[in-house]
């Protein structure tokens, strides 16, 4: 019997054994254990492939753990189906919970009540929860609609190595895209599925009044406000009253003000850089839109984004191919602008979301070769193209003319 055979059988013979909790559900420490383990006849002349051996053991420290989730864990499953459960419950039990594994995992002393005791004994014992208890502990914040908890797990990256699909539906349907953004902020190994799920939330929102949503937007409006300030800083005092002129807007939506200082302004900084790639990522873009900007960073894998826009309907295209246009636009007024890289500091890490004239155009590619049959024939598509056409072709020739000089100062060089 083949290798493959056996294990087939052993599925066949044992099928509830697949959807059972595993009896060890954290990583056990392997050397401590098979430094112990022995033969279990040592002095059998024998020598068969497979010998048994002795002392399997867990040390206390481990069972201690695994004994309290698997309580934990039996009490909320329990809870679950309860209609009385509620949020007061639930941090009760949290709390009683992560008090007791980080006595035993961090030796931490008792920690003093507060607002923020909860979260700080999340990230101590984050290190030694289980995937199932972290499964378990987002199902339960979503449940009570526990947002305010559910986003510093998030932030505390608590739900990586999870599974991620039914999590991002259910705040799909209890219509939270702002923890959808920090989702995609926080957690990158998000699959396909949920990718796709995102973008069709964003592109064909449920409700276009969302709160939720709007606090995205205020974040970006919030984050180029500060930008322009820090810019500010280090500009001469005729620039600096520019800046503040736009300050004193409280909106950077504020289009006359903002389109003149996007025309005028030269940047020759990182943080003339950064405060009009913020600017620019939050004047002209809805509040869905701007969740969109997290989706279309440069580090969005290809095949993932491939996949995720041949999902889409016709008006979410329409949406899609409308917001590419406010980019290319927009980039079309800064087409030196240098995108955000790591070595630009920490300092305007925001910048990295914001999508570079790259990720766009990747983007409206994917666009044209998943769905080429359906849009050639539509008029509406046409006019799309045509209105991108007129702001990308004065860059074309400027691009040629650009090519030629730079070939004759090389060809001169060459012959220097």
């Amino acid at each position: 019997m083949s290798l493959l055979q056996v294990i087939t059988k052993a599925a066949e013979d044992h099928p509830k054994i697949l959807n059972t909790s595993s009896e060890y559900p954290i990583t056990l420490n392997s050397s401590e254990i098979f430094q112990n383990l022995k033969p279990e006849n040592p002095d059998s002349d024998d020598e068969p492939m497979v010998r048994k051996v002795t002392g399997w053991s867990i040390n206390d420290h481990n069972s201690e753990i695994m004994s309290a989730e698997k309580k934990f864990t039996k009490q909320q499953k329990r809870n679950l189906k309860s209609l009385l459960f509620d949020i007061k419950m639930f941090t009760k039990s949290l709390d009683r919970f992560l008090t007791k594994i980080t006595k035993i995992c961090c030796k931490v002393s008792d920690i003093q009540p507060g607002d923020e005791k909860t979260l700080i004994m999340l990230r101590n014992a984050c290190p030694f929860l289980s995937s199932q208890v972290k499964a378990l502990i987002s199902e339960c914040c979503v449940r009570l609609e526990h947002w305010e908890l559910m986003e510093a797990i998030i932030f505390l990256g608590f739900i990586r190595g999870i599974s991620h699909y039914n999590l991002v539906r259910k705040l799909v349907d209890a219509e939270r895209g702002d923890l959808l953004c920090q989702i995609i902020r926080h957690t990158p190994d998000l699959g396909h599925s949920e990718i796709a799920m995102i973008l069709n939330y964003f592109l064909s929102p449920k409700n276009d009044h969302d709160l939720s949503i709007n606090s995205v937007r205020k974040n970006w409006e919030n984050q180029a406000l500060w930008a322009i300030d820090k810019a500010a800083q280090s500009l001469p005092h005729k620039t600096s009253d520019f800046y503040l002129k736009i300050h004193n807007a409280n909106s950077v939506q504020d289009h006359k003000t903002s389109d003149s200082f996007l025309k005028t302004h030269n940047t020759n900084s990182v943080q003339d850089d950064a405060a009009l790639l913020l600017a620019m990522a939050y004047d002209g873009f809805s509040a869905f839109e701007t969740c969109l900007h997290f989706l279309f960073s440069p580090s969005l894998d290809g095949l993932v984004l491939s996949y995720a826009i041949s999902k889409l309907q016709s008006v979410q295209l329409y949406r899609l191919i409308r917001y590419t246009r406010k980019w290319v636009k927009k980039y079309s007024r800064f087409p030196g602008l240098v995108p955000w890289s790591p070595e630009s500091g920490s300092e305007f890490e925001a910048c990295k979301w914001v999508p570079s004239l790259e990720s766009i155009i990747k983007v409206l590619g994917v666009v044209l070769d998943e769905h080429y049959s359906y849009l050639v024939l539509d008029t509406v598509f046409h006019e799309e193209l045509r209105s991108i056409q007129e702001t990308v072709m004065p860059l074309v020739s400027e691009g040629n003319v650009s090519c030629s000089v730079s070939n004759l100062l090389e060809s001169l060089r060459c012959e220097s």
